[in-house]
């Protein structure tokens, strides 16, 4: 993530029903329309992580977002993840 992460949001996918990932990545342009680019945070370990983030990735060019897979295993990795993150965003 060397990019700079202006207009930053993060998400986190639901670990089934692929048809709410485009609506959560609706409703997040609606509450935050400036939002360019959104770091995907998923569990590593849920088989059907890959596939939800496809479909987030099928429509992110439809709502002008750039869309980024954030793997975690447990709640200290999506603590860390998001220190990073504002980290990069504060830099950018």
């Amino acid at each position: 993530m060397s990019k700079g992460w202006r207009g930053l949001a993060a998400m986190v996918l639901p670990s089934t029903n692929t048809p709410s990932v485009a609506k959560r990545l609706e409703l997040l342009k609606q509450i935050a329309p400036d939002v360019t680019r959104v770091a995907v945070i998923r569990e590593s370990g849920i088989a059907a992580g890959p596939s939800l983030f496809g479909a987030i990735q099928a429509v992110a060019p439809s709502f002008s977002v750039e869309v980024r897979p954030v793997d975690v295993r447990d709640a200290g990795e999506i603590e860390r993840a998001l220190r990073h993150l504002r980290r990069v965003r504060t830099a950018a």
